[in-house]
Formats: C-alpha cells, sequence, structure tokens
C-alpha cells in the first residue's frame, strides 16, 4: 500500500483550515441563531482571581463543535476558544487564564461567556467575575447594624463610558450569610451628583449574596463613582457603599464593528482562496498521476524495444562468430592436409633416392671385386695381400657412405 501523496496532505490540511475559518467568521460576525438543539455551559469557578484558568464545560449536540467567546465588563471580546461535543453529548474547554494584574483589556468586574453550536444554531450565556487578591482589591466599606446584620459592597475597578460594571453585595447575620428581608436603597451616585437607580435589579446568586448590573452612561464624566446599598433583615437594618473608577476615554463602538466586519470580510475571502487553491491542488494531482502513469508506460515499452533488439544482436553476433569459427577450422584442415602431403611425398622421394643410392653402390662394388680379381690375376704372390686389404678399406668406405645416405633419409 502506497502512502497518501503531499497533494492529498494538502487538500486534508485546507478542508481543515476551512472548517476553522468558518468557525471564526461565525464568532467574528456575533450572528445570533435560532437554537436548534439545546446547548448548556457552566464554569469551573464563579469568581476568578489574578493567575486562575477558566474552563467551560457543558452539553451540546454530539460531535457538534461549539465556539465560545469571552467579553470583558466594558464590552470587549478579549477571549475566542473552540471545542468539539463528544458523543456522550459532553465538552469541556480551557479558554483562558486571567493575567497576573488588572489591565485595561482585563479590568476587574464582570465577564460574559457566549457558547454557540456551530451546526445546531443554539447558544448559551454564563457571566463570571473576576476580581483582585487580597491587599490588592479595594476592600469594601462593611457597616454593622443591629442584631448583627452586615452588608459588605464591592464595585472596585477601572471603567469607560458604556461600560457594564456588576455591583455584588453580601449580607451576613451574626457572621452567617442570609438574604435580607428587602432592599430599601440601591443606586449609584455619578460624579455630576446624578443618581441612577437599581432598586429592584437584583440578582440572587445564593443565599446573602446578590449583584446590580450597572451600565455607565456614554456621556458619563470621569471620576470616582459610589455605590449605595440599604437593606433590612426583619426589623434590623443597615448600608454599605462601595466606588469604581470611570476612564475620560471612550470607545468608537462604529470603528471596532466595522473593523470587526472587515475581518469577517477578509476571512471570508480567505476562505473561498483556501479552495480556489484546493480546487487547483486537485487538479495538479491528477495531472501528475497522469504523467507518471504516461511514463511508466513509455518506460515500460523502451524496455521491451532494448530486450529485443539485445537479443537480435546477441544471435547476430553469435551467428558470425559461428562462421569464423568453422571458416579457421577448415582453413587449419587444408593446410594441414598440404603439409601431410608434402611430408608423404618428400618421405617417397628420399627412400627413393636412399635405394638408388644402394643400387648405386651395389653397382659399385661389384666393379670393384672385378678389378680386384683382375689385380690379383696380374701381380705377384707378394702383392696379392696388399691389394686384397686395400679392396677390404674401399668396401669399407662405400659401406659408411651408404649408412649415412640412409640416416639421412
Amino acid at each position: 500500500m502506497h502512502s497518501p501523496s503531499p497533494f492529498f496532505e494538502v487538500n486534508k490540511m485546507i478542508k481543515n483550515i476551512s472548517i476553522a475559518v468558518l468557525l471564526a467568521s461565525m464568532i467574528l460576525m456575533a450572528s445570533p441563531l435560532a437554537a436548534a438543539q439545546a446547548v448548556t455551559a457552566t464554569t469551573n469557578k464563579t469568581t476568578y482571581v489574578p493567575g486562575d484558568s477558566l474552563v467551560v464545560s457543558g452539553t451540546g449536540p454530539a460531535n457538534d463543535d461549539v465556539a465560545i467567546t469571552v467579553t470583558n465588563p466594558r464590552g470587549n471580546l478579549i477571549g475566542v476558544s473552540q471545542g468539539r461535543v463528544g458523543s456522550n453529548n459532553q465538552y469541556s474547554v480551557a479558554v483562558l487564564t486571567f493575567p497576573s494584574a488588572e489591565s485595561p483589556t482585563f479590568p476587574f468586574g464582570a465577564y460574559s461567556i457566549r457558547v454557540t453550536a456551530a451546526a445546531a444554531g443554539a447558544s448559551t450565556t454564563v457571566t463570571v467575575n473576576f476580581l483582585a487578591t487580597a491587599g490588592v482589591e479595594l476592600p469594601p466599606t462593611p457597616s454593622t447594624g443591629a442584631g448583627g446584620f452586615v452588608i459588605s459592597v464591592h464595585a472596585a475597578g477601572t471603567y469607560f463610558p458604556g461600560d457594564r460594571v456588576r455591583i455584588y453585595a453580601i449580607f451576613t447575620n451574626n457572621g452567617a450569610l442570609a438574604d435580607p428581608t428587602a432592599f430599601t436603597i440601591a443606586h449609584v451616585h455619578r460624579m455630576d451628583n446624578t443618581i441612577d437607580q437599581l432598586l429592584g435589579t437584583q440578582q440572587r446568586i445564593h443565599a446573602g449574596w446578590y449583584y446590580f448590573d450597572y451600565t455607565i452612561p456614554a456621556t458619563a464624566p470621569a471620576g470616582t463613582y459610589g455605590v449605595h446599598v440599604a437593606a433590612t433583615l426583619g426589623t434590623a437594618a443597615n448600608n454599605a457603599d462601595s466606588a469604581f473608577q470611570v476612564d475620560v476615554a471612550t470607545r468608537n463602538v462604529a470603528t471596532v464593528a466595522s473593523n470587526i466586519a472587515a475581518v469577517s470580510q477578509a476571512v471570508g475571502g480567505l476562505s473561498t482562496a483556501l479552495t480556489a487553491q484546493g480546487t487547483r491542488l486537485t487538479a495538479i494531482e491528477n495531472g501528475v498521476t497522469a504523467a507518471r502513469t504516461a511514463i511508466t508506460g513509455r518506460i515500460d515499452t523502451l524496455d521491451g524495444a532494448i530486450t529485443s533488439r539485445l537479443n537480435a544482436v546477441q544471435g547476430a553476433v553469435g551467428t558470425q562468430i559461428t562462421t569464423a569459427q568453422n571458416n579457421v577450422i577448415q582453413r587449419v584442415d587444408g593446410i594441414t592436409s598440404g603439409v601431410s602431403t608434402g611430408v608423404q611425398n618428400a618421405q617417397t622421394a628420399i627412400v627413393k633416392a636412399v635405394n638408388d643410392g644402394f643400387a648405386n653402390v651395389g653397382g659399385n662394388i661389384e666393379e670393384i671385386e672385378d678389378g680386384v680379381r683382375s689385380a690379383a690375376a696380374g701381380t705377384a704372390q707378394s702383392s696379392t695381400f696388399v691389394l686384397v686389404i686395400a679392396g677390404l678399406a674401399a668396401l669399407s668406405v662405400v659401406l659408411q657412405i651408404a649408412i649415412l645416405a640412409r640416416k639421412r633419409a
């Protein structure tokens, strides 16, 4: 099995990026969708201090993606994350970690967390609080009334006009949390001596712990704003106050909205461009595959042709070598036959010559013998012995000549 081609991996990566881009586009546009299936959200804490991590968990449509946005008390989007709902309809996402100190991006106050199921379109919102640690947080001003009924109010932080401030009030009776019988006063005193009423808007967190949400007017002046809360518990009554700061800086909401729209449009264009690039990469991959197939076929054809040609050349060379070998053998056989015939002729001539020589020697011997006989008859008895010896010596010479002639033959 061959491994996936690089083009396949690029296409897969582009698809994943496209999904993330579409999800980010939905987050930036922040357009509410009709709830098609319920989604719930809870946080690992209700109140966070610097350095705490925010984790959001809950339920939603199985195998759906969830987008999580975090908005600070000034209404600014300061956190975005995403996760996936499991087949058991559960999800859990670590969203962000609060900084070690308050800042313009992370002021103390109430933070809104919105969770949206991408496919189903369902969403829900929860609220948590980011407070200062002990020794840094502006302490509330408690007051002690009859019967041990105590009120503590907290609203510390720095905000801008148009921001939402979450004001907390804690009620205890002899040290134990207790719900007040009634709220008698709840208002904000602005720097222009205007009173903004909060009475009746309180929300109960649990026994003895309440909060008010106050939106600073867009035209509100800068300065220290006081918070006054009064309540009763049975026949006991008490008051408490706190304060927060309003900065003179203002936010251009229209510009922010325009920037978000521009970013969303750019993300949409990026998604379209990535899709087009994916199509082009797919076409290139198909072209490379076709070219690879054609090249492989051509190589196979050339290999067959080369093999056939080599076989033909090898056969022709073998035939030529065989023919040359036969010619050489025939030539050697001809030379051998000629030499054998010449040797035989030479032997015959030599034998004839020797035989002729012997015949001549025989004649000469006979002539010598006749001469000897004649000499013997004509000489005296004293010289007969000498002549015989001379004749024998001559006969010995002739025999040596004959023997020498036969050796040479």
